[in-house]
């Protein structure tokens, strides 16, 4: 009787163990979560300095680093299209520049 009570005592500290690693290992992913979205809220920071700058490609860039830490980052999204449609923009101010010029 005193050997299957030490078996239970085992199995439910056993169980009781499984418990705390799990729960630590949903703090840590949720302390990893939180650390990329500050990440990636410092890169669409950056990228809106860059944007204001007239920096487009550099922009860009931060966008999408942004959105490699965070992609659901809603800031970033719309900053990665901005500056997308500002380069275009540019490319085809500066091709109808060159066919005024000819």
């Amino acid at each position: 009787f005193q050997d299957l009570r030490d078996g239970e005592l085992e199995r439910l500290l056993l169980r009781a163990e499984e418990k705390l690693v799990e729960e630590r290992g949903r703090e840590i992913t949720v302390e990893l979560d939180r650390r990329e979205a500050d990440q990636a809220v410092r890169f669409v920071e950056r990228a809106a300095a860059a944007m204001t700058a007239g920096k487009l490609e550099e922009a860009r860039t931060a966008f999408i680093q942004a959105l490699a830490f965070d992609g659901e980052n809603e800031a970033a999204q719309r900053g990665l299209l901005e500056a997308d449609r500002a380069l275009q923009a540019r490319g085809e101010a500066a091709r109808a520049e060159e066919v005024r010029r000819e």
